[in-house]
């Protein structure tokens, strides 16, 4: 078992983190469709998703779902065929993968492995209004990422709309913690979200939850 944690964000959310074992098989944990269909898929692909499949087992209890998905990409937890009143987000990054279920709220998860990667690309991501924000901290990779992960985390909540990275706005971060949270805003719709992070050896993750 190479579950890390599973954290209670309510009582009816939880928050879920799996290192991915060398040796995990997607046998040891995925339904015989979804093996047949993954053995077309990298060896990487494969573990993922049995990590997905092991650490969503711990977290609901019960072994007898499907993960499926919508035409947006969203996931969805179907029981018996039918889809289940679970709510799911999924997040994979370089050997772990998390997960986050709620039975009340759209919630959403990103996790990503700290890398100097994202300082080249921040101008893909970042708003003018957001470089000015970073400007007046001291810049860094994980700052960066913070960005970067909340944006997919909200992302990922609106699943069914057009965002664009110019269409969030991430607000003031401010001291970088261990854990924390910041304002996130879709203006879309004019909709903040509370974007909650943790800092994890070397991993960002960032995940959030709404009515």
């Amino acid at each position: 078992m190479s579950t890390i944690y599973i954290k209670d964000i309510d009582q009816h959310t939880q928050l879920g983190l799996y290192s991915i074992d060398a040796d995990l098989r997607i046998e040891q944990a995925c339904p015989t469709a979804i093996c047949k269909d993954l053995q077309k898929k990298s060896t990487t692909r494969q573990q993922e998703t049995a990590a997905v499949y092991m650490l969503l087992r711990e977290m609901i209890g019960r072994h007898d779902f499907v993960i499926e998905h919508e035409s947006s990409g969203k996931p969805f937890i179907s029981i018996c065929g039918k889809p289940s009143n679970y709510k799911i987000s999924i997040s994979h990054t370089k050997g772990y993968v998390s997960v986050i279920v709620s039975t009340t709220q759209q919630v959403s998860v990103d996790i990503e492995y700290h890398s100097d990667r994202v300082q080249r690309i921040a101008s893909r991501f970042l708003r003018k209004d957001e470089m000015e924000d970073i400007n007046k901290l001291t810049p860094s990779s994980t700052l960066l990422l913070l960005y970067w992960c909340a944006k997919e985390t909200l992302y990922k909540l609106f699943s069914n709309t057009s965002l664009t990275f110019q269409n969030m706005k991430a607000g003031y971060i401010g001291n970088i913690k261990d854990k924390g949270e910041f304002a996130c805003k879709n203006l879309l719709n004019e909709e903040v979200i509370r974007i909650n992070y943790i800092l994890d050896n070397n991993l960002v993750l960032t995940y959030c939850k709404k009515y």
